[in-house]
Parts: structure tokens; sequence; C-alpha cells
């Protein structure tokens, strides 16, 4: 995007679902019991981590690790979120077909 022109139908997609995805992933989250039950599992594991004795230096290197790795799961979701609704507007015109024929 440059300046306060939208290069795309795809650029303009991104900025009006991002609304919608966030209210869905808070339903999501709040009603999900799968979900529920990984973070769960997730705060087992931190509380594991917390019976190691780590270094100050060791946690923080683990946590870099941590949060790399759910920046890139974040990053590759949202992604894949935005592709599977733009296929489907291309899926759509493609069945569409060529307008006035």
């Amino acid at each position: 995007m440059q300046g306060n022109v939208i290069d795309s139908w795809e650029e303009r997609l991104r900025l009006t679902l991002d609304h919608f995805r966030n209210e869905n992933m808070a339903d999501f989250r709040k009603n999900s019991e799968a979900y529920r039950r990984l973070v769960k599992e997730e705060e087992e594991a931190y509380a594991k981590l917390d019976t190691l004795n780590l270094t100050e230096e060791q946690r923080e290197i683990i946590e870099e690790a941590f949060e790399a790795q759910s920046a890139a799961e974040a990053e590759y979701a949202t992604e894949s979120y935005f592709c599977g609704i733009a296929d489907c507007i291309r899926f759509l015109k493609y069945i569409e077909g060529p307008r006035g024929e």
C-alpha cells in the first residue's frame, strides 16, 4: 500500500476482513473446547519449565524461541485465513465466467 492508496483487491479484502477475523477469533477463544484444552496444556508445559531451575539467561533464550515460534504460527494462520477467502473469491469469479456473455 502506498500512502492512502490501496493497490489491490487483496489489500482491500485484508483491511476489510481484519475486523471480522478479530471478532470471530474472540468467539472462538471463548467457545472452543479444543482451544481451551490446548491452552491448559500450554500452561502445564510452562509450569514444568518452572521446575527446571533454569538460569535467567536460559529462561530468556527459551522465551525468545517460544515467542518466535508463536509469532510465525500466528502469521501463518492469519495469512492462511486471508488466502482461503481470496481463493474463494477467485473461485467464484472463475465459475461465474466472463461477464456479458
